[in-house]
C-alpha cells in the first residue's frame, strides 16, 4: 500500500489534475482520475478508473462530470479522452457527455507487448455547454 501511495503522489506532482476517487460511505479510495494540460487550451485524460466492484454505480458519471466542470472553468476549450476500443463502459460514459470520436491509433502495451486499438474522442466547451452539463 505504501508503494502504491508513493506512486500516486509522484503522479499527482507531475499531473496537477489527478485525484483519488473515494466512496463517501467508507471514505475508501476506489479509483483514480487524471487529466493533463496540453497545448491550445486542450486537456487530455491520463486515466479514469474505478475498481470493478464499483462499476455501474454512477461513479464514472459523477467523476467525469466534476472533472469536465473543473477543466472548462479553468480555461480548457477542448478535452480529449482516449480509451481501448473494447472498453464498452468507457465509450458509453464519454458518449453520454457528448464526446465525439476523432481518430483511432494502435497502442503496444508495455505490460504484455500486445497491440490494442485505442479510440480518441474529443469534446469542446461549446458542445459541453450545449448538452446542458453545466
Amino acid at each position: 500500500a505504501k508503494i502504491r501511495l508513493m506512486k500516486i503522489i509522484a503522479y499527482q506532482e507531475k499531473y496537477p489534475y489527478t485525484y483519488c476517487i473515494c466512496e463517501k460511505k467508507s471514505n475508501s479510495t476506489i479509483g483514480l482520475v487524471g487529466f493533463t494540460e496540453t497545448e491550445n487550451k486542450t486537456s487530455e485524460d491520463s486515466g479514469l478508473g474505478v475498481r470493478s466492484r464499483f462499476f455501474h454505480k454512477g461513479y464514472g458519471t459523477q467523476v467525469l462530470h466534476t472533472m469536465l466542470k473543473i477543466l472548462f472553468e479553468s480555461g480548457a476549450k477542448n478535452v480529449v479522452y482516449s480509451t481501448f476500443s473494447d472498453n464498452e463502459n468507457s465509450v458509453k460514459l464519454i458518449k453520454k457527455f457528448g464526446f465525439k470520436k476523432q481518430s483511432e491509433k494502435e497502442f503496444v502495451s508495455p505490460k504484455d507487448g500486445k497491440t490494442y486499438l485505442v479510440e480518441v474522442y474529443g469534446l469542446t466547451k461549446e458542445d459541453y455547454e450545449r448538452e446542458k452539463h453545466v
